[in-house]
């Protein structure tokens, strides 16, 4: 599961996540997990790309684990979208609950509060 709040301008679009085992490591009993999708500039300006946060949460929707993508100082022309991919996440929790998705600078991911 995931989730996002609404950034400025910008919108996650065609959001996948995919699970799969390790094949070249068998004994690992987690499975590995990716999420791939497309950062959407809505507006009719060019913008500065953000930086994509995935954050794994618990059931009680603590933060357990968080993974920064930057494409910094890359662009985004209006009306345009980019692809992105996480590529295996390496977890290290067992149980993990969703995963929240949100754009931001550094500043704002920083004062953003915990995920719900």
């Amino acid at each position: 599961v995931y989730g996002y709040p609404k950034s400025e301008g910008l919108a996650l679009a065609e959001v996948n996540m995919l699970s799969r085992f390790d094949e070249k490591h068998p004994e690992n009993k987690h499975p590995l997990y990716e999420i791939n999708g497309k950062i959407m500039n809505a507006t009719d300006q060019t913008l500065e790309v953000p930086i994509l946060r995935i954050t794994l949460v618990d059931k009680e929707g603590e933060a357990l684990q968080y993974w920064d993508f930057s494409e910094h100082g890359r662009t985004l022309e209006a009306g345009k979208n980019i692809p992105f991919s996480t590529g295996p996440l390496d977890i290290k929790f067992s149980q993990p609950s969703r995963f929240i998705l949100d754009l931001g600078s550094a500043l704002e991911l920083s004062l953003r509060r915990k995920p719900e």
